[in-house]
């Protein structure tokens, strides 16, 4: 797509197809802010012997020198499980937020707007829920304190969830364009299909017809 091509499509957008726009862009940080919290040693530190060890997912760093974290707690394992889903799950809310705009009606029957939401709100549930056990746990510690890499993560839960919530209120939208340019048809039956909807009403029906008819009198 050339770069008029690209203006020409942004400028065509409606209000639905900009607040999935905004939520795809939301979901591209929340990408980027997650992998920088998971990628960085520098979730809390810890005073010791007159200096601060820092610590992540991964590494501890001691004046400039970091290691791997060795026989890790087990609440470090659960926040990595939990910062992982969460990464791949806004990632896949920025590819199938893509997709939703697309206008193929294949894609449309793959509700990518639904899959879109619950991918945000998962992904914001599972990082809130990997950040918040790391730092209860890890601030029980003597002499520890809370570091920087904390706040792109609490950023990127905040993000996510709003792309979450635009991309619900762009569905809104679109399932109430749809009921007012579509209005509900409504389905005529007969007295005898009518009938047969109640047990009773279709025994009744079912006698009737087995009643043979009377003669005609001459």
């Amino acid at each position: 797509m050339s770069k008029w091509g690209l203006v020409e499509w942004l400028s065509s957008l409606d209000q639905i197809g900009g607040l999935r726009l905004s939520g795809v862009i939301l979901s591209c940080i929340a990408t980027n802010l997650s992998m920088i919290t998971i990628a960085t040693e520098f979730w809390v530190k810890q005073f010791v012997r007159g200096s601060f060890v820092y610590r992540g997912l991964w590494n501890k760093c001691h004046l400039g020198k970091c290691s791997r974290l060795t026989n890790a707690p087990l609440y470090i394992l659960g926040s990595i499980i939990f910062m992982m889903i969460s990464a791949v799950t806004a990632y896949g809310s920025a590819i199938s937020g893509t997709l939703s705009l697309t206008p193929l009606p294949s894609l449309r029957r793959l509700k990518w707007p639904n899959v879109t939401i619950v991918s945000c709100f998962i992904s914001g549930f599972t990082g809130g829920m990997g950040l918040f056990n790391y730092m209860r746990s890890a601030t029980t510690e003597p002499n520890t304190f809370l570091a920087w890499s904390l706040a792109p993560g609490w950023l990127s839960v905040f993000m996510v969830s709003l792309a979450g919530a635009c991309h619900f209120v762009a569905k809104r939208w679109e399932e109430e364009m749809l009921a007012d340019t579509f209005p509900a048809c409504t389905t005529l039956h007969t007295l005898e299909e009518d009938l047969a909807r109640t047990p009773t009403s279709y025994g009744y029906l079912k006698r009737r017809k087995d009643v043979p008819e009377p003669d005609p009198v001459v």
